[in-house]
């Protein structure tokens, strides 16, 4: 199985170090230790260079593989020989489309793969046969082990285990040799003080989040941004702390554009008096209650002129509509709180003066732009006088990669000095393209035909725009109009300053 006569001409390899599912769903950081120094000591008895590729997170798919995407970028620049791993589904033992792709990419470059016991060189049919049946056997093991891990869960779950992963809700903390939840005393007052906030205090979620954050209480996660409104309302509100275990409340996983969804609660799995409780069924009616309550608050707001349109320029959050049924009229604001409660800078506007500044706004911005097609438009030349030196550092970056490429094949550089040089020279020629889109994109924003489009649209707008619309038509008509209207007001000298994307 293994050809001596392919490892004399192998120099340079990668080595893939991952963890995979064994038998019983896991594998520990020891065995992958193992695998390290297996691999390293038989990359040295072959007298191979070899860089180490570690993937530190597990993924069915290439995406969600970072050190799996920087490997086969490294095979398709022609930079090694070979990769070196443990068995051949460590490289993927995903879908067809991910391990066609692993494959296609190894063929084309001509790289091989070596596992202990085999060398496969896609280029020759048996191997690539033989490797296509090694990936469909690790496949449906894959799935084996998948849906046995899901029955273990299941069942452990109907025992009143928690199986859920991850880390317990505060103020619990997992016994795991029981496989049970305990509470850790030393959160429990702060669970404690939480529920009081609530439901004695009569503190909002976020009001409650801005206490704690005052305090410099750290989150369950230490999280820099502090403790928010919506962690404590999903922490109050769980089932868990009536000493309840539930499972299978959702399918799917949200992972890069993974869908996950709610199943109906007939279909979750309950089970009662697993661990301590630290809330009465009755705290939790409250709560639920609470809840309720500002979730009718919310959807019993009726969409006005600027409803879902208007975003803070200073924290980039949707405006809110609130009415003043005093003086008969709305404002919009900027509802938003930091982590200690302070409120967003940007002063609010009136619902009218708002309509004025953006019809101003919009004649202004006509007036500037849509001039004649036959002549000239000087913010048009001004940004594409700017793209001249850009383009000019382009070429050069360029031509500098093409260098660093042609003295890694002539063998002045090793794989190290190769990966640095190209890897700064990339992200320098990444930046001017960068800056090159965006002028382009500006340009492309100039364009006549779609300023000429803009002031037909806004002229239509006008026709239609009558005092008799309800503020619903209004909101309808500038919302095929207007994507996103950028809103800032100046604290010291209150001018009003928009920015409009159109759709």
């Amino acid at each position: 199985m293994y050809n001596p006569d392919y490892a004399l001409l192998i120099k340079d390899v990668s080595i893939y170090l991952r963890k995979s599912r064994n038998k019983d769903g896991v594998e520990s950081d020891e065995t992958l230790e193992k695998h390290r120094k297996e691999l390293v000591e038989f990359a040295k008895k072959n007298n191979w260079r070899y860089t180490i590729y570690p993937e530190v997170v597990s993924g069915d798919k290439i995406d969600d593989r970072p050190e799996m995407i920087r490997l086969l970028n490294d095979i398709e620049e022609g930079l090694w020989d070979a990769t070196l791993v443990m068995d051949i589904d460590r490289l993927g033992r995903g879908d067809e489309e991910n391990s066609g792709k692993i494959k296609r990419i190894y063929r084309e470059s001509e790289t091989l793969i070596i596992t202990p016991n085999k060398i496969y060189n896609l280029e020759n049919e048996d191997d690539e046969t033989y490797l296509d049946f090694q990936t469909f056997l690790a496949r449906q093991e894959y799935k084996i082990i998948k849906k046995r891990l899901l029955r273990g869960r299941k069942q452990g779950a109907k025992n009143g285990n928690w199986t859920a992963g991850g880390s317990p809700p505060l103020p619990y903390k997992y016994n795991a040799s029981q496989k049970l939840l305990v509470v850790d005393q030393d959160k429990l007052n702060l669970y404690n003080m939480m529920k009081k906030m609530c439901l004695e205090d009569l503190m909002s979620f976020d009001q409650i989040a801005w206490h704690l954050n005052k305090m410099n209480i750290p989150t369950p996660r230490n999280s820099d941004k502090g403790w928010k409104g919506s962690v404590i309302r999903n922490l109050l509100s769980n089932e868990i702390h009536l000493g309840k275990i539930i499972f299978n409340k959702t399918k799917g996983k949200y992972k890069k554009g993974n869908k996950m969804f709610r199943l109906p609660r007939e279909q979750w799995i309950i089970v009662e008096n697993c661990h301590e409780a630290v809330k009465t069924q009755e705290e939790h009616e409250q709560i639920l209650k609470i809840l309720e309550k500002f979730k009718h608050a919310r959807n019993s707001r009726d969409k006005q002129i600027f409803s879902s349109l208007v975003k803070c320029k200073v924290c980039g959050r949707t405006m809110q509509i609130n009415r003043r049924k005093r003086y008969d009229y709305r404002t919009l604001f900027c509802a938003t709180y930091d982590k200690y409660g302070e409120r967003c800078t940007n002063k609010g506007i009136r619902e009218e003066e708002l309509v004025d500044k953006f019809f101003s706004y919009m004649n202004r911005f006509i007036n500037k732009n849509y001039i004649d097609e036959n002549m000239g438009n000087e913010e048009i030349e001004y940004l594409q006088k700017q793209l001249i030196p850009l383009k000019e550092q382009v070429r050069k970056h360029e031509s500098a990669l093409n260098i660093i490429y042609q003295m890694r094949e002539d063998g002045e550089y090793t794989n190290e000095q190769f990966l640095i040089r190209k890897e700064k020279r990339l992200n320098d020629l990444n930046n001017v393209l960068e800056q090159i889109k965006n002028i382009e994109q500006n340009i492309q924003n100039y364009d006549q035909q779609d300023i000429k489009k803009i002031a037909d649209n806004f002229n239509e707008l006008k026709k239609r725009w009558d005092n008799n619309l309800t503020p619903q038509e209004k909101n309808y008509l500038l919302s095929r109009f207007v994507e996103t209207i950028i809103y800032y007001r100046s604290k010291e000298d209150g001018k009003v300053l928009l920015d409009i994307d159109f759709v």
